[in-house]
C-alpha cells in the first residue's frame, strides 16, 4: 500500500505554484532580450537608451509619462518603448501605437 503524505504534497504544488507564477510575472514584464520593463531609468540613462541629449530627455517630460521624485525624473522603459513605437514608420504607411 502507498503511503501519501499529503501535507508534502500541498507543500511541493504550492512551491511549483510559486515558481510558474514567478515565471509568468517575469514573462509578462521583460523584453526578448529579459529585461524588466519595468525598471525605471534617470535621466542621464534615458538619453542614453534614446541616443538623444539630456535637454531632450527634460522636453520629452511634456510628451510622454514619467515619475518625479525628489526633484528627479524618471522614465520606465517600456513607456519609452511605447513612445518610440508611436513614431515608427514603415515604408509608404504610419503605424500608430495602441
Amino acid at each position: 500500500m502507498v503511503s501519501i503524505n499529503f501535507s508534502e504534497l500541498i507543500d511541493a504544488l504550492t512551491d511549483r505554484f510559486r515558481e510558474i507564477v514567478k515565471q509568468e510575472l517575469k514573462n509578462l514584464y521583460s523584453d526578448e532580450n529579459g529585461a524588466d520593463t519595468r525598471t525605471y531609468l534617470t535621466v542621464e540613462q534615458t538619453a542614453e537608451f534614446l541616443g538623444c541629449s539630456t535637454e531632450f530627455v527634460y522636453k520629452l517630460k511634456y510628451r510622454m509619462p514619467h515619475s518625479k521624485m525628489n526633484a528627479k525624473l524618471y522614465f520606465r522603459i517600456d513607456d519609452l518603448n511605447r513612445y518610440l513605437d508611436s513614431g515608427r514608420v514603415i515604408p509608404g504607411k504610419l503605424i500608430k501605437a495602441a
